[in-house]
C-alpha cells in the first residue's frame, strides 16, 4: 500500500498535479548520498511494515475463513440433525395418526354393525316399540307400531297421544308418562284397554324413562304387545264356563261340569 502510494505520488509530481509533502521535500533537498541512503532506509522500513500488515491481514482472513467454515459446517450438521429428528417425529406422528384412523374405522364399522343389528331387531320383533320426548312427541316408532295405527312413519313422528288416540285415553297415557319422568321408575300395565281406529284392543305395556349422558330424564320409551286375541279368548272361556256351570246346576252335574271346564282350561 505504501509503495503504491509512493508510485501514485510520483506520477502526480511528474504530471504537476500535486504538491510535495513535507517529508519528500526535506529528503529531496538532501542531494547527498547520505540523504539518498536515509530515504532508502525510510522506504524499506515502510515497506517492511506494509508487508507485515499484509501478512497479518492474510492471517486474519485465514482465521476468519476457518471460523466461517467451522460455523457453516456446524450449521449444516445441526440442520441435518434437526431434519433427521423432524423426519423421525413426522414418521412417528404419521404412524400414530394412521393407528387412530384405523381404530376409528374399526369403531365406525362396529357401530354400523351394531346399529344394523338393533334396527333389524326392533323392526322384526313382534312388539310395538316407541319413544317420546318430554313434550310427549313421538321421536321413534318401529314399523309394527306405525302399522297398528294405520299411518306412515312420517305421520307418526312428532305426533302426541292426543293425535293418535281418543282424548280420554291420551290423557291417561300423558299422566303415566309424566309420572315416569318425575320419579324415574318404570310402569307396567297388563291387558290395558286402548281404542285404535275405533276398535277396542288390549295391550301389555312396559314404559321406562330415558336419560341423557348427564343423567337428565329426556323422555319415555316403551313397548307393548297386542293381547286382544288372548283377552277375547279368556272372555269367551269365562262365558263358556259360566254357561256350563249354569247348565250343570240345572242338570245336577256341577261336579262333572267343573271337571270338564278344568280340562278345557288346560287345553287352552
Amino acid at each position: 500500500a505504501f509503495v503504491a502510494s509512493l508510485v501514485r505520488h510520483g506520477q502526480q509530481l511528474l504530471g504537476g498535479k500535486a504538491e510535495l509533502d513535507t517529508l519528500t521535500r526535506q529528503l529531496l533537498t538532501l542531494a547527498t548520498a547520505e540523504g539518498i541512503e536515509q530515504l532508502s532506509v525510510i522506504y524499506e522500513r515502510e515497506l517492511t511494515v506494509a508487508l507485515q500488515r499484509a501478512q497479518n491481514y492474510r492471517a486474519l482472513l485465514y482465521a476468519a475463513g476457518t471460523l466461517l467454515a467451522l460455523v457453516a459446517g456446524y450449521a449444516f450438521w445441526a440442520q441435518r440433525d434437526a431434519n433427521r429428528r423432524l423426519e423421525a417425529r413426522v414418521r412417528e406422528r404419521t404412524g400414530q395418526l394412521q393407528a387412530e384412523v384405523d381404530e376409528r374405522k374399526r369403531t365406525a364399522a362396529a357401530l354400523q354393525s351394531s346399529e344394523a343389528f338393533l334396527h333389524s331387531l326392533v323392526e322384526n320383533l313382534p312388539v310395538h316399540i316407541f319413544r317420546k320426548d318430554r313434550a310427549g312427541r313421538v321421536t321413534f316408532a318401529n314399523k309394527l307400531f306405525c302399522d297398528r295405527l294405520g299411518r306412515s312413519r312420517d305421520q307418526v313422528l312428532g305426533a302426541t297421544a292426543f293425535d293418535l288416540m281418543p282424548a280420554d285415553q291420551a290423557k291417561i297415557q300423558q299422566e303415566i308418562d309424566e309420572r315416569i319422568m318425575a320419579d324415574g321408575h318404570r310402569s307396567e300395565a297388563i291387558a290395558e284397554p286402548v281404542t285404535v281406529n275405533g276398535e277396542l284392543t288390549y295391550i301389555d305395556t312396559i314404559k321406562v324413562p330415558v336419560f341423557d349422558a348427564a343423567g337428565e330424564c329426556i323422555g319415555v320409551q316403551g313397548m307393548f304387545l297386542d293381547v286382544t286375541a288372548r283377552k277375547r279368548a279368556e272372555t269367551e272361556l269365562a262365558q263358556v264356563h259360566r254357561q256350563l256351570l249354569e247348565t250343570s246346576r240345572q242338570a245336577g252335574m256341577a261336579e262333572v261340569a267343573t271337571g270338564v271346564l278344568h280340562n278345557v282350561g288346560n287345553v287352552l
